[in-house]
């Protein structure tokens, strides 16, 4: 191969992996401290009878399986700190996931981008627990986004 495909190459890659990557963020709240953001490329609506949305770990499987809502709604959304040095943290995104019919969510993905440059990944897709969503609680907003366009 020579040195003009190969760049056609290298090239071609890098649209496909930043247009699979490309996220949209849309302001959804902004208060004195902080600016919510909803990424709505990454949205997926689904059922439980789709075999990709159940995450059901083996010991608990069958009560999982009973509990599991009928329509599931997962979104990554970001929180921007305008104050990082006041809350140690620039940055929080998270992959949820969200019950509409029950009005409730689980976390299955966090990181944590710190003031100092640190950051901090953890995958919980093997947790299996719902909370409720608090009505005065930025959920709230994401849940009402979402769940209207079911």
């Amino acid at each position: 191969m020579n040195t003009r495909n190969n760049i056609f190459v290298l090239v071609f890659l890098f649209l496909f992996v930043q247009s699979a990557y490309a996220a949209d963020w849309e302001l959804l709240a902004e208060n004195n401290d902080h600016q919510y953001y909803i990424d709505t490329n990454s949205i997926e609506y689904c059922e439980t009878t789709c075999l990709w949305c159940i995450r059901c770990s083996s010991d608990t499987g069958e009560s999982c399986l009973r509990d599991l809502p009928k329509h599931l709604v997962r979104v990554w959304t970001k929180k921007i700190f305008k104050h990082p040095e006041k809350y140690q943290e620039r940055e929080e995104l998270d992959f949820q996931e969200y019950a509409c019919e029950k009005g409730m969510k689980r976390m299955l993905h966090a990181t944590r981008i710190y003031a100092d440059g640190r950051n901090y990944s953890v995958n919980l897709n093997v947790v299996l627990k719902w909370e409720a969503i608090a009505s005065d609680s930025m959920s709230t907003l994401v849940k009402a986004y979402l769940c209207n366009k079911i």
